[in-house]
């Protein structure tokens, strides 16, 4: 019936419009990680609790890690 295909639609155009907004996000996430490892100095993100949040390859080449040593949550100590 009408009700039902309107909500077929409904939920459809809903879908679309969260794969779209998930296509920018990711967008978005990949121009800030090659702004970063493109960047001449180490930066790095910490929360309030002293976890990495984010780092770039010059903060990794600064003091000798491997990508996979530098996992968001990881502690950081002073």
């Amino acid at each position: 019936d009408a009700a039902q295909r309107a909500a077929t639609l409904d939920a459809a155009t809903a879908a679309a419009a969260r794969e779209q907004a998930q296509d920018a996000i990711r967008a978005e996430r990949e121009t800030l990680a090659t702004t970063m490892n493109n960047l001449p100095l180490g930066v790095v993100g910490i929360d309030a609790s002293m976890r990495l949040v984010l780092c770039n390859d010059g903060f990794l080449a600064m003091y000798g890690l491997a990508r996979e040593a530098a996992e968001p949550g990881l502690p950081l100590e002073a």
